[in-house]
C-alpha cells in the first residue's frame, strides 16, 4: 500500500493547503502522540510520511497495525485501524479512496471510516468489515445508513448474478435487515426482508377456445426458491367462451438473497372435468419438472428477455414453452378435447425481481397459441393473458 524510505517529492499547493512535507510532518507527529504513540492501537511506525498520488493525492504513513492518512482539502490528519484497515488495504488502500474520519462509533457495537469518494467501511461484530459506495451507499444513507432498518452490510457490492447471460452491470449488496439492488435503467432498489413477491393471472381475453362449446378452465402455479418448499397452488376456475374475464389468481413467495435463482411458472389448462386430483397430481408434478430443469437446461427453448426491460429470462417465447410442456406427456391425462392453453415461466435472480417491481408491478400482456386440439374439436386455443410481477 504505502513505499519504504523518506518521501520523494513534495506537491503543489492547493488553495490555502500545502502538500509539503514540512507542514504535515508536526501534524502526523501530534496526532500519533494524542493517539497514544507506539502504546496505541497502531503500534510502530513501519514508513516515514509517503507522498501519495491516488484519488487526488495526500500523505500517508504506514504503522504496524494501521495507518495515519494526511487529507489535503480537509487539512487534517485521519487514523483507520483494525479490521477496518485490513479490508481497506483489501480493497486497495488509497486508490479505494482517502479516510476523511477517524475510526468513530456506529448504531450499536459498529465501527465507520468515510473516505473520500465518497465510500465507507463499515465494521460491526456479526457482519465484518464491508465496504458501501455509489448508488448502492447513497440509497442506503437515504434511509439512514446502519441506524436503518438495513443495519450494517454482510456483504461487499456484487455483481447480480443474472449479469453473465444478459450482459448488464447490475450490481446488488446484502445488510442484515435485507438487501439494495442496483439497475443500471432504473437505480437503486430496497428489498426489506420478508417482502412477498407475487406473480398474479389478473386476466384472460380469449379470442377462441379449445373445446367445441366451452374450455372449462385449471389454473396451476409454482414458486421454486432454492432453500424453501415450493409454493404451490391450483384452483378451478370454471367455464369459458370467447371474451374478456377477470380472473386474479396469484403465487406468493419471499426470497431475502439477491443471488437466489428464482424460477415462478403459471399453466393454465382445459380439462372437461375441472380441478380433480390427478389433474392437480400432472400440474404440479409438469411445474416441478420446468423448475428441476432450470434456466439452463430449457432457457432456449422459452426464450429471451421481455424486452429487455428485466434482466435475466423472463416469459416464454410465445408458445415455446407450451411446445416444451407438450413434450413432457401432460396431455395424457386429458380426454377429448382437454388440454393446454396457456402457460409461461421466470427465470431471474431475486434481484432481477426486485428491480423489476421497485417502481411498481411489471405487467406483461402475451397472446398464447396453446396447444393443437384434436380433431373434431373447436379451433385452436388463442388466449392473450395479461400477468403481473410486483
Amino acid at each position: 500500500m504505502a513505499g519504504n524510505g523518506a518521501p520523494t517529492g513534495v506537491f503543489e499547493p492547493i488553495g490555502h493547503f500545502t502538500r509539503s512535507y514540512e507542514v504535515w510532518r508536526p501534524r502526523f507527529e501530534a496526532k500519533y502522540a494524542a493517539l497514544g504513540g507506539e502504546a496505541s492501537f497502531l503500534g510502530k511506525a513501519t514508513t516515514d510520511l509517503v507522498a501519495r498520488p491516488e484519488n487526488g493525492g495526500a500523505w500517508l504513513q504506514s504503522f504496524e497495525h494501521g495507518a495515519l492518512c494526511g487529507d489535503v482539502p480537509l487539512g487534517g490528519v485521519f487514523e483507520i485501524h483494525g479490521a477496518i484497515y485490513v479490508k481497506w488495504v483489501e480493497v486497495g488502500g488509497t486508490s479505494y479512496g482517502w479516510p476523511i474520519t477517524d475510526e468513530s462509533a456506529g448504531p450499536g457495537s459498529g465501527r465507520y471510516n468515510h473516505f473520500t469518494g465518497p465510500a465507507e467501511i463499515y465494521w460491526a461484530p456479526d457482519t465484518g468489515a464491508h465496504v458501501v459506495y455509489g448508488a448502492i451507499r447513497g440509497r442506503w444513507f437515504e434511509l439512514g445508513d446502519a441506524g436503518s432498518q438495513l443495519g450494517y452490510p454482510t456483504t461487499d457490492e456484487m455483481d447480480n448474478v443474472d449479469n453473465a447471460s444478459t450482459g448488464r452491470r447490475d450490481r446488488c449488496q446484502r445488510f442484515q435487515g435485507g438487501y439494495i439492488s442496483w439497475n443500471t435503467d432504473t437505480g437503486a432498489h430496497l428489498h426489506a426482508n420478508g417482502t412477498v413477491s407475487t406473480l398474479a393471472v389478473a386476466h384472460l381475453n380469449i379470442h377462441s377456445i379449445r373445446s367445441r362449446h366451452r374450455d372449462t378452465n385449471v389454473i396451476g402455479f409454482l414458486a421454486r426458491v432454492p432453500g424453501q418448499p415450493d409454493a404451490t397452488g391450483h384452483e378451478g376456475l370454471g367455464d369459458f367462451g370467447v371474451g374478456d374475464f377477470d380472473i386474479n389468481k396469484n403465487v406468493q413467495f419471499v426470497a431475502d438473497d439477491p443471488t437466489a435463482p428464482l424460477n415462478v411458472s403459471w399453466l393454465l389448462v382445459n380439462h372437461g372435468d375441472g380441478d380433480t386430483q390427478e389433474l392437480d397430481d400432472k400440474l404440479h408434478s409438469t411445474l416441478k419438472d420446468v423448475a428441476d430443469k432450470g434456466a439452463t437446461a430449457i432457457g432456449t427453448t422459452i426464450g429471451a428477455a421481455i424486452g429487455g426491460a428485466v434482466g435475466g429470462v423472463i416469459g416464454a417465447g410465445v408458445g415455446a414453452l407450451l411446445g416444451y410442456l407438450a413434450g413432457l406427456g401432460l396431455e395424457a391425462v386429458f380426454a377429448d378435447c382437454d388440454g393446454v392453453v396457456a402457460g409461461d415461466t421466470v427465470f431471474v435472480s431475486a434481484a432481477t425481481w426486485n428491480d423489476a417491481v421497485a417502481n411498481g408491478p411489471m405487467v406483461v400482456k402475451k397472446t398464447y397459441p396453446g396447444l393443437n386440439s384434436p380433431g373434431g374439436c373447436g379451433d385452436n386455443s388463442s388466449y392473450e393473458v395479461t400477468w403481473t410481477l410486483s
